[in-house]
């Protein structure tokens, strides 16, 4: 799944995502990107692709939304200048979408690491650091949120 959300938002960068304030008006349509599905190792050492598979472009929101929740969950709070300039889209797309996850449960905004701004957080691990005490959807809910 990450390799569709990375060739999905790639796409969208090269393609001129980072200079639009929402990247659902980028038009899509015949953009593909190759992923490898064949591999084996060289006399080298060295991993080599033997077959590549095109694919179409995913949803570009789902995909934005996938890889802020990758990030929090394996990274931990982050304020949102770091999020969104790790990011090859505008400022406002992404904390747009931030604020959706947000409302829909999935990630929440505190003082976390003591910033003097507010950091995001995957609510499953602000539900470790609070010990509990917050009602949370955990990882499976989760990811049937992201497939739905």
């Amino acid at each position: 799944r990450m390799a569709d959300v990375h060739g999905t938002l790639g796409c969208l960068a090269v393609a001129g995502g980072s200079e639009l304030e929402d990247i659902r008006e980028l038009y899509t349509g015949g953009l593909t990107y190759q992923v490898g599905v064949d591999y084996s190792v060289g006399s080298d050492g060295i991993l080599e692709i033997n077959e590549w598979k095109t694919k179409n472009l995913s949803d570009p929101q789902d995909c934005l939304r996938m890889k802020l929740l990758d990030m929090l969950g394996s990274e931990g709070p982050q304020v949102s200048d770091s999020l969104c300039g790790r990011l090859p889209f505008p400022k406002a797309q992404v904390e747009a979408v931030l604020q959706e996850l947000e409302m829909k449960n999935l990630v929440s905004i505190g003082f976390f690491t003591q910033t003097d701004e507010g950091e995001y957080i995957l609510r499953v691990d602000e539900y470790r650091i609070t010990g509990g005490s917050v009602e949370v959807v955990d990882y499976r809910t989760l990811q049937n949120h992201l497939l739905t």
